[in-house]
């Protein structure tokens, strides 16, 4: 089977072969030739023949085939070089039109960008003018709160220290009745006056009671049986000792208290002070920057014009350069495929008057006889 197919395929190749060499020597009328007529009904074939023609009735050696091929050859070669030139040229304005556009692209993003940024600022500023102005106020009404603060404080702290005045007063009152006891007791012999005894711890019961705030009895008993009993004595002595230990301690604990009161109020003034002195040279601060907010306000806004007037501008450049670049490329298309026909019509004339001169030559004898 495949023996018979290749047989068939070579038998066809020989009648296309023999049907080519049949019409190559068939005398034909190039008018009767689909190809050629419509080779020669373009503008460029017209004019090539149109010179050929005068070529050949000046002068019989003009219309020669080397000096026919030799036209068309010239012909070719100029019609390559000017598809070059046209290539070249539009390679030139596509670098030109590449770098207009990226360069308009980048201004517009840098003037938008710029526009942007001083439209943020200014709307920044607004908003900080509003806060700055607002802490202003809100520093004035605190100076005054920390005015009443003070004063309220001071009040308060005069009621304490007089308070704990009183008491480290009644304190060191205790301190000297307990003290006078004890002198009292340690001198006592049996010749002293209990009744002298008996008013000086009583004394220093009292005040004890004032400055503890507990009552406490006294030890009337023990004063009398003590008269000539060395160890009531002793007993004495040492509950006197015990009290003096406690009032010492409630006058050591009044005067930390008062101190401490005392500290805490002079930092509590000091810190005050200080705020207050902050809280004025803030005011002034904030003065200053409002003024410089106002001052931005109008410089961020002026710029924002400029930027948007040349944002605009830019922009019609933009539409302007991309309808130079896109009537530039229609033009090259419509040149360089002019072109490209027009170069294989030359090659298409080329071929026909290679392969068929004189059947040409005599067709141009009849078509251009008058």
């Amino acid at each position: 089977m495949r023996s018979l197919t290749n047989l068939l395929f070579i038998s066809m190749l020989f009648f296309v072969s023999c049907n080519t060499e049949l019409f190559d020597t068939i005398d034909i009328d190039l008018e009767n030739v689909p190809a050629f007529v419509e080779l020669t009904a373009h503008p460029v074939s017209q004019a090539f023949f149109s010179a050929v023609a005068l070529r050949m009735r000046e002068k019989a050696a003009n219309g020669g085939f080397s000096k026919v091929m030799a036209l068309i050859n010239e012909l070719i070669n100029d019609n390559r070089r000017q598809i070059q030139r046209i290539r070249k040229i539009n390679e030139r304005v596509e670098g030109e039109c590449l770098i207009t556009t990226h360069k308009l692209k980048d201004r517009a993003i840098f003037f938008n960008g710029q526009r942007n940024y001083f439209n943020t600022r200014s709307t920044v500023s607004v908003e900080e003018k509003a806060e700055a102005l607002n802490v202003m106020n809100s520093r004035n009404t605190q100076k005054t709160v920390y005015a009443n603060l003070l004063n309220t404080a001071n009040s308060a702290f005069q009621l304490q220290d007089k308070k704990w005045g009183a008491r480290i007063q009644r304190a060191q009152d205790a301190l000297s009745k307990v003290n006078a006891a004890l002198s009292a007791i340690n001198e006592w012999t049996p010749k002293t006056n209990p009744a002298f005894i008996q008013r000086l711890v009583k004394e220093t019961t009292e005040l004890y009671s004032k400055v503890k705030r507990y009552p406490l009895s006294i030890p009337s008993e023990m004063i009398q049986l003590a008269a000539n009993d060395n160890q009531l004595k002793k007993r004495l002595y040492e509950w006197l000792n015990l009290l003096k230990g406690s009032v010492v301690e409630a006058l050591g604990s009044a005067q930390t208290a008062r101190n401490e009161i005392t500290g805490l109020y002079n930092s509590y003034k000091n810190t005050l002070q200080t705020l207050n002195d902050l809280l004025v040279d803030d005011s002034k601060k904030l003065s200053n920057a409002i003024e410089n907010y106002s001052t931005l306000i109008k410089v961020y806004t002026e710029n924002e014009k400029i930027y948007t007037n040349l944002a605009s501008q830019n922009d019609l450049l933009i539409v302007a350069n991309t309808k130079w670049c896109d009537q530039e490329m229609a033009n090259y298309k419509a040149n360089n495929n002019a072109m490209v026909a027009q170069l294989k019509v030359f090659t298409d004339l080329k071929f026909w008057l290679r392969k068929n001169f004189s059947r040409v030559k005599e067709w141009l004898q009849k078509k251009y006889a008058h």
